[in-house]
């Protein structure tokens, strides 16, 4: 995993990238940013494509000089990680899709665990989610103003039907 100084230059510098040319004190803080990833072992050339080439790797070789690698371990840890999606057969548009699911579930104010026990729960109480979310599917195409929340209302009338002795059969002759 990448460190959070190292993480925090990346981001930096590419906002600062997209801002390019710099001056003051935004190019010092580029300049900075490029110092601490060449200590942590990005080559001059790697930092120049961390910032869509905003800065040639001559550039980078200028800015940074006199930075040496103090702890290349993160940047090997970040090769690890991505040697051991090729082993598991996961490409990169793999990682893209599981970043654009990370950004959903954050934007709905959910984590990937949130998500991972409702699937738990759902598989100990034997519900599949995969009819689940066929039916959600072909009630929005029947009513394009569904909602997950409509369905939630409908299974509660639903509940409350049964328990007044009114079944699957008698909705079926109702409808």
């Amino acid at each position: 995993m990448i460190h959070n100084d190292e993480s925090h230059a990346i981001a930096e510098l590419q906002s600062l990238a997209r801002r390019h040319p710099l001056k003051g004190a935004d190019l010092e803080k580029a300049k900075s940013s490029m110092a601490i990833l060449r200590e942590a072992g990005y080559t001059n050339f790697e930092i120049s494509n961390l910032t869509g080439g905003a800065w040639s790797e001559p550039t980078v070789k200028l800015y940074s000089r006199g930075a040496e690698v103090k702890d290349s371990s993160i940047k090997q840890a970040a090769l690890n990680l991505l040697s051991e999606l090729v082993a598991q057969g996961l490409s990169l548009n793999d990682v893209r899709l599981a970043l654009f699911l990370k950004q959903d579930l954050d934007s709905a104010g959910l984590t990937p665990k949130d998500t991972s026990l409702l699937l738990s729960e759902a598989a100990r109480v034997g519900l599949s989610l995969k009819p689940l979310v066929l039916l959600f599917e072909d009630i929005r195409k029947s009513l394009p103003v569904a909602s997950i929340d409509d369905m939630a209302d409908v299974t509660a009338y639903k509940v409350d039907l049964i328990r007044q002795g009114i079944g699957t059969e008698e909705l079926q002759k109702l409808s």
